[in-house]
């Protein structure tokens, strides 16, 4: 069942709370969040080992050459 979270804050408290026993098969994150971007939640994550998803897929509405260079340096 999808899970809807209001901050990337809440978003790692929820990545972190399933990351053992029911990792996520897929995120969907917003690059321009208020606070921590979609970006900086993907890090995070992955720094802590919180994320442990098959997808993620981040939304932007913004047409900047360098968010596509960080996916994919954020794989």
């Amino acid at each position: 069942a999808p899970v809807l979270v209001a901050s990337a804050a809440e978003a790692l408290r929820e990545l972190r709370a399933q990351a053992a026993d029911h990792p996520y098969r897929l995120v969907l994150t917003d690059v321009n969040m208020p606070e921590l971007s979609g970006f900086d939640l993907v890090r995070r994550a992955h720094e802590d080992g919180s994320l442990r998803c098959g997808i993620i897929v981040m939304l932007t509405s913004s047409d900047r050459g360098e968010d596509v260079q960080a996916c994919a340096e954020l794989g």
